[in-house]
């Protein structure tokens, strides 16, 4: 595994809310490649499922949880989950109802590539401060090698 997939799965049980995002995002940022392939009806189909049972299975998951700091945490950041998946869906309805310019012929894949961008920038961030601040007992007790 690439060490993003590490810190991603590592936090997977801390903070279900942002490896979901981070993972929506990390499809979406593919979509103009799958696009160009031909396979968008895929793309949002396998979405679609995956936000909807996505969405269940949070909804149930912080129902039943103690309200620690990390699951506040997760509680605001699940505002945020739902403005972003927005956003990409507005990006997406964009794309398929709007006519780029022909200026800007690669107007929505630079769009996507920089929404896409900023979030990664959020996730590095995020990640790094839980690896090295936030929760360091549960990475060293996940990571040590036996």
């Amino acid at each position: 595994k690439q060490w993003y997939q590490r810190r991603v799965a590592i936090t997977a049980g801390e903070s279900p809310v942002v490896v979901t995002w981070f993972q929506v995002i990390s499809s979406f940022s593919m979509y103009p490649l799958l696009h160009k392939d031909g396979q968008s009806v895929m793309y949002l189909g396998s979405m679609g499922l995956y936000l909807v049972l996505a969405l269940v299975v949070l909804r149930n998951r912080l129902l039943h949880q103690d309200r620690n700091f990390t699951h506040k945490l997760d509680w605001a950041l699940r505002h945020v989950f739902v403005g972003s998946v927005l956003g990409c869906v507005l990006l997406h309805l964009g794309e398929m109802l709007i006519e780029p310019p022909i200026r800007y012929p690669y107007l929505f894949p630079t769009l996507n590539a920089a929404y896409s961008a900023l979030h990664f920038g959020f996730f590095f961030c995020y990640f790094h401060y839980l690896q090295y601040t936030g929760l360091p007992e549960l990475f060293r007790r996940r990571t040590k090698v036996e």
